[in-house]
């Protein structure tokens, strides 16, 4: 379900308000969030995961 949120949210900035999509960072590869529950030596929850799998915020310039 919050997959689904997000890429409705995803689409609606595209049409809306692309400048602000554009400037929005990827989402991280499930390796890397894997990587990342290693190193703090504990799961993410899964709407955490399932959020950084979408997009990561605002990039940085």
């Amino acid at each position: 379900m919050m997959k689904t949120s997000m890429e409705r949210l995803e689409r609606r900035l595209e049409v809306n308000l692309p400048e602000v999509r554009e400037d929005l960072s990827p989402g991280c590869s499930e390796a890397s969030i894997r990587e990342f529950e290693r190193d703090i030596g504990r799961a993410l929850p899964e709407s955490l995961r399932t959020y950084t799998g979408c997009m990561m915020g605002k990039k940085v310039l």
